[in-house]
């Protein structure tokens, strides 16, 4: 009777654990194109080279973005301090293209740049730039 129960009790937890996964995994579901620019509003994090970025993209069409060295020796020798930039975004179609308007602790090689939508989950975004390397972002969640 025991060895019943506690069956029965490891089947619950199983499937507990089964509905919670795929509950979680219907909830980053896949971005329909058109619904890009909406759903690209928000915060987002990943590394790019050796910068982790901060990447807010507004509602209204601006964005602002955070750089930080990355890894142990980076943030511990690193004399350089977190820089940023800002500025515009559009989406058209796959591309997301970013115009610079300004920066602080940054020295911005182009003023204007595109990158391809890769792959767009609700919680992960994938982008490929236009120098060809791929970065993928996680959504920050407030």
């Amino acid at each position: 009777m025991l060895k019943q129960s506690y069956i029965f009790g490891l089947n619950c937890i199983l499937l507990i654990t089964f509905v919670g996964c795929l509950t979680s995994c219907k909830n980053d579901s896949l971005v329909k194109k058109e619904d890009y620019a909406t759903k690209i509003v928000g915060t987002w994090n990943g590394i790019v080279g050796d910068l982790n970025e901060t990447m807010t993209l507004k509602g209204d069409g601006t964005f602002d973005c955070k750089l930080q060295p990355t890894g142990f020796l980076a943030t511990t020798f690193h004399e350089k301090s977190s820089g940023s930039i800002y500025g515009n975004w559009t989406i058209k179609g796959d591309k997301i293209n970013l115009q610079v308007r300004g920066e602080k602790n940054e020295q911005v090689k182009n003023r204007s740049t595109s990158s391809t939508i890769m792959d767009f989950k609700e919680h992960r975004l994938s982008l490929k730039s236009d120098g060809g390397e791929t970065t993928t972002f996680e959504r920050v969640r407030k």
